[in-house]
């Protein structure tokens, strides 16, 4: 079975140019939409089938995230937070909680948010905890990132000396920031111990640590320095383009890896069996049904249970994860569905994959499934009622 490569991918990134189109709204959404439009829809049909979520997700903010109404606490924009941890307080699922509860647009659309935050490590106001934005700290850069056109490979460091030979450079603390109302305007704020936090303060925006940056001139006769005063900066003054969109296109290309990489941690998804109440033996074999969702590939691998102990279906196939217990799921096309579902039935006479049969009584049953990613789904258990033991005639003449 051919498997998908993220060395591959990154290699091809790391060799090839792109050159696309932007309009001028929705950076993070229009970044999240080339990366999908990259990446081939027959090795991830699931993001395919909920681009819309992901595109809607990673135009969402850090300060109203997916789920988060306005005023409650938010969580910070840590990806695999967002991605895998579980009983957070709040009431706030992840996207794997979503997922395994089959409220997909939920999973996916938290999945975006994700890229929406990947993105934001190739712009240089995001490299660290930097708070910015419209009435804040403005990122002139990002801004014009909305009014540019193309992604181009390669990537510079964050600084860069203009046609005037001024240095451009990036800050990050106030002590290199001078944005004290009193003059002289070109001393930095040395003595300064706290952070320009503008009054905001958690947990509004879910980030304990608050540093501003910008990305801004260097020592520039006129104006304060590095930046502008309150953290404004002069990007847009003299914009580097060649800078801007080797930031996007890094950006594109590490949204391509993650999304790729979220897609094939995603495990199979199996519902609660149907498992016959009635009581069965060697010679009265029972018919389970299972129904299996996968967001990649069809091919999935069963694990069945009995105290920890594997079964052999009727046909001699070992229900233990292994080649035998393979299986084939069909191709599905609905709009909040993963793309290959199936309910599959396994025929049983109380045969272990070990040899002989079970011990009689009333078991719990456990079904699970692998995807050839490796990983595995969450289990689900039904109730068997097991009785080897051949009925006897009574004898009723006297």
């Amino acid at each position: 079975m051919k498997r998908f490569s993220l060395f591959v991918m990154f290699l091809v990134l790391g060799l090839s140019g792109a050159l696309l189109a932007w309009s001028p709204v929705n950076t993070h959404g229009l970044i999240t939409h080339d990366a999908l439009d990259f990446l081939d829809a027959g090795e991830f049909p699931d993001l395919k089938t909920f681009e819309d979520e992901l595109i809607v997700g990673s135009n969402t903010e850090a300060h109203s995230p997916p789920g988060v109404p306005p005023g409650e606490t938010r969580w910070e924009p840590i990806k695999e937070d967002w991605f895998s941890k579980r009983d957070c307080p709040y009431g706030k699922q992840c996207a794997l909680e979503y997922y395994e509860e089959l409220y997909f647009s939920q999973a996916y659309t938290r999945i975006g948010y994700i890229m929406h935050n990947t993105a934001d490590e190739h712009v240089p106001a995001h490299m660290a905890r930097v708070i910015h934005g419209p009435g804040i700290h403005t990122d002139e850069m990002e801004f014009l990132a909305e009014f540019s056109y193309g992604l181009l490979p390669g990537m510079s460091d964050w600084l860069f000396t203009d046609n005037q030979g001024h240095t451009w450079s990036y800050w990050l603390y106030d002590s290199g920031d001078d944005d004290r109302p009193d003059p002289p305007d070109d001393i930095p704020d040395s003595g300064d111990t706290y952070p320009d936090d503008n009054g905001l303060s958690e947990p509004y925006w879910g980030i304990p640590v608050y540093a501003f940056g910008s990305y801004g001139y260097g020592v520039w006769p006129t104006d304060k320095i590095p930046g502008n005063s309150l953290g404004q900066d002069y990007f847009w003054n003299q914009p580097d383009y060649v800078l801007l969109q080797q930031c996007l296109g890094a950006a594109w290309g590490s949204t391509i890896i993650e999304l790729a990489s979220r897609s094939m941690r995603l495990p199979p998804v199996v519902a609660s069996p149907i498992v016959p109440g009635n009581w069965f033996g060697p010679k009265r074999p029972i018919t389970m049904k299972i129904t299996v969702r996968e967001n990649r590939k069809p091919d999935v691998y069963l694990r069945i249970t009995v105290a920890g102990a594997a079964i052999r279906d009727v046909y001699g196939n070992n229900m233990d994860g292994g080649p035998s217990s393979h299986k084939v799921l069909t191709r599905v096309y609905f709009s909040n569905s993963l793309p290959y579902k199936k309910q599959l039935e396994i025929r049983w006479d109380g045969t272990m994959a070990a040899g002989g049969y079970h011990a009689d009584g009333i078991y719990a049953i456990k079904f699970e499934a692998k995807d050839i990613d490796g990983n595995w789904s969450n289990w689900k258990a039904g109730i068997i009622k097991y009785d080897k033991t051949p009925p006897t005639a009574t004898n009723l003449r006297k």
